[in-house]
């Protein structure tokens, strides 16, 4: 059975780990699509963290021509705190087929401050990008609290992941890794099956980010 870890990591209050679901895309000007994308982790504890919101911000999402191709895109992420970009949050990448990045992070931000995490997509070719909810070049979801995901919110991103994602972008993740000899040494692995994976120095649990039949079991 899949498990809900392909939701993107958001803000921690105190311990309380919080989720929000990846953001995806919907079609570019000429057929450009950006699947997953932005997500971070972050803890705040006023003793260990000093009251600050400390941890790592990523990217991991494949971009694609209409045709099903790599195509390439440079994907910003940064942390919004009451509207306002917080310094040295922002991670940018570019990449042909999978992008992937990551870094650490450190933002201030209260129970009562609004924090949204922000995504921006460029195609190389002059695409645009647009966002699920419609937002178009840039994206910024509120990160939600939750302690643990209601069942419901499983499987659904289950159940989206199976049926739409997953034939979509397996088979481009298995021809890229059949081309790069199984990805980028340290950086990203792409098995057999297209399982896509990143460096995770810091051990945060997140791979793989893309699960590809025959589907991996639920960690015990």
């Amino acid at each position: 059975m899949r498990t809900a870890k392909k939701a993107a990591l958001a803000a921690l209050a105190g311990t309380v780990m919080a989720m929000v679901t990846p953001m995806t895309s919907a079609s570019a000007d000429q057929g450009d699509t950006f699947t997953h994308g932005c997500g971070f982790n972050t803890n705040e504890q006023q003793t260990a963290t000093n009251g600050q919101n400390e941890g790592v911000i990523y990217v991991a999402g494949v971009s694609q021509e209409a045709a099903g191709t790599p195509s390439t895109a440079t994907v910003s992420c940064w942390i919004d705190v009451n509207g306002v970009e917080q310094p040295g949050t922002r991670l940018t990448v570019t990449g042909t087929g999978p992008v992937v990045g990551q870094q650490q992070i450190t933002f201030a931000a209260g129970d009562a401050d609004q924090v949204n995490e922000c995504q921006q997509v460029s195609f190389a070719d002059g695409s645009t990008w647009t966002a699920a909810d419609g937002n178009v070049g840039v994206d910024c979801p509120a990160a939600t609290e939750i302690t643990i995901p209601p069942q419901a919110v499983i499987d659904l991103l289950n159940t989206l992941f199976i049926t739409v994602i997953d034939p979509t972008i397996c088979p481009v993740l298995v021809t890229l890794g059949q081309l790069t000899g199984g990805g980028v040494a340290g950086v990203v692995t792409i098995g057999p099956d297209g399982d896509l994976s990143i460096a995770d120095p810091l051990g945060l649990g997140i791979n793989p980010i893309e699960d590809c039949p025959p589907y991996l079991p639920p960690a015990a």
